[in-house]
Formats: C-alpha cells, sequence, structure tokens
C-alpha cells in the first residue's frame, strides 16, 4: 500500500506537533468518509468486533482507503470516489506546508475541533483543482497554527470564492505587510494591480482609509520595531530625524484577509519591494530612511 498518510504514522514521536495534529484531523476526515462504504460493502463487518478494529485501526482505515479510491471493478460510486481523491490532495498540500508551520496553543475542545473538522472535509471534498487544493490544504494548516483566527467564519467565506477571486487575492496579497496592512496608493504603482484594491473591498478583504473623520493609519514605534515585514523581502527603518510620530495612511486587512494573506503566498519581486521603499521613504523623507533586506538578513 502506497499512502504519503503511512509515512506520517511511522514518525511517531519524533514528528512535530503541528505534523501530529494535522495526521489526527486527517484520519478523521478519511474515517468519517470511508466508514459508510466499508459498513454497506465489507461483509465481514457484520461482526460488531470487526467494526471496531476498523474504528481503531488507522492502517485498516487507510488500506481500505486506497482501495476505495482504485475502485477494481467498480465496486462504489465514481463521484464518491473523486471525492476521497479531493480529500486526499487537500491533506496532501496541507503535509507540504506543515512542518514549517508553528504550533499554535489549543483554544478549542475536541469536540470542537470535531464539529469544525467536519465542516472542513464535508467542502474539501469538492476541492478538484490544484492550485484551490493548495490553498485549502494551507487553510487546514493555519487552523493548527492560528486556530484562534480559523474559524467557521472564516471557512466558509473561504469556501464561497471561486478560483479567480483567489488569483486576485494570491496577487495582491504580496504588497501587504506585516500581515496586515499596505500604503495607500501602492497597489496603483505596481503593474497589473490597479484594480485589485477595488475587487478587495468587495470581497471585503480590507479595510479602507476614507474616513474624514478617522482616517486609517498605521504607527510605528522605531525605539522597538526597525523592521517591516514583507513577502519575500523585509523593509529596514534607520531613523535619520525625528521619530515622534512615525505613521502612513494605509488599507488593512479584515481578520478574514488576515488569515487569506498566510494562505494565498506570493512574493514580491525585487523591483516591486523598491517601488513600496521608495514610496515609504517619500513619507519619512528626513524622518526615516527606508532600506529593502533580504529575508534573514536584516543587518
Amino acid at each position: 500500500m502506497n499512502d504519503f498518510l503511512l509515512a506520517l504514522i511511522a514518525l511517531g514521536p519524533t514528528a512535530s506537533s503541528v505534523m501530529k495534529r494535522l495526521l489526527d484531523a486527517a484520519l478523521f476526515g478519511i474515517r468519517r468518509y470511508v466508514e459508510p462504504y466499508y459498513l454497506a460493502h465489507e461483509e465481514k463487518v457484520k461482526a460488531k468486533s470487526e467494526l471496531e478494529v476498523f474504528r481503531s485501526s488507522p492502517l485498516r482505515q487507510l488500506e481500505f482507503a486506497q482501495e476505495f479510491m482504485k475502485n477494481a471493478g467498480g465496486r462504489f460510486p465514481e463521484d464518491a470516489v473523486l471525492e476521497l481523491k479531493n480529500i486526499y490532495g487537500v491533506i496532501r498540500s496541507a503535509v507540504g506546508c506543515a512542518d514549517a508551520a508553528p504550533c499554535g496553543d489549543a483554544i478549542y475542545s475536541e469536540a470542537e475541533d470535531k464539529e469544525w473538522y467536519s465542516r472542513f472535509f464535508d467542502e474539501a471534498k469538492y476541492i478538484s483543482d490544484a492550485e484551490l487544493q493548495e490553498v485549502w490544504g494551507r487553510l487546514l494548516t493555519e487552523r493548527m497554527s492560528h486556530p484562534e483566527g480559523v474559524n467557521n467564519r472564516v471557512l466558509y467565506f473561504i469556501r464561497d470564492l471561486d478560483k479567480r477571486e483567489i488569483e486576485v487575492i494570491r496577487r495582491s496579497m504580496r504588497v501587504f505587510l506585516d500581515d496586515d496592512f499596505t500604503p495607500n496608493n501602492v497597489s496603483s504603482l505596481i503593474d497589473g494591480m490597479s484594480t485589485d484594491i477595488p475587487a478587495l473591498l468587495s470581497l471585503r478583504v480590507i479595510y479602507m482609509d476614507g474616513n474624514p473623520i478617522s482616517p486609517l493609519v498605521v504607527s510605528f514605534d522605531l525605539t522597538k520595531q526597525t523592521v517591516i515585514e514583507g513577502h519575500g523581502y523585509d523593509f529596514k527603518m534607520v531613523p535619520i530625524g525625528d521619530i515622534s510620530d512615525i505613521h502612513v495612511t494605509c488599507c488593512a486587512l479584515t481578520p478574514e484577509g488576515q488569515v487569506l494573506s498566510r494562505l494565498c503566498v506570493s512574493d514580491l519581486t525585487r523591483e516591486e519591494a523598491q517601488i513600496i521603499c521608495d514610496h515609504l521613504n517619500a513619507c519619512w523623507k528626513g524622518r526615516v530612511r527606508v532600506e529593502v533586506v533580504e529575508k534573514g538578513s536584516r543587518m
């Protein structure tokens, strides 16, 4: 049996915390999907003890899942086989990014997690496009890393996005800094992004500056923060004058947008990073000098 999940089971105690939680979620989703077919098609399950063995054995569940997807002799409905393959595709994508993900504190009960996993896999079985499976895989991993931000509302928000909307979000998220904001007008300076901000507004992914009574700003305390994190590049802030009120008017991500900024990952090019850098230097001329720095190189 060739199943990438077997390799995770074999890792045992050496697996990362995120990987262990991801494996538990994956096995829950697979067993939940295949068990009704196991009950309907396996004669031996008439013995109650055999069903108990199946429910307690991940290896038996994965073995049956592999048999299900091969579907020799057409024993199972083709649409059901496709749905299970879709679930596997999403899980495979999640495994691919899980090792690099930090493990967040568990804030939900086991019952709440299982309810969320049930909702997740009920939707994931319809995701056949490889790029969307990657987004859904990252969503599952995000539940392990930042559970406080991945609730049912976020799940259904992402469910209702089509591939075109995901592509707009992926393209535009690269200009958002600290996974939260982008300076006003930056998108209009970068080729191909002039229509992205209106699109993000209509999708309710961002808040937009425009209220004259309470403008949306991000302030920086340069006695504590000297680096703004970006996608692919960071921006080092070097004080050269009065730093008592360093701020920038901006568009900011909604809570759903903040999750999407981690799911739909796309890096800035060096040229795009320089455009953002030049914009910030123009905003803070004579007070702060901003420099583009490679990730992991902030000297």
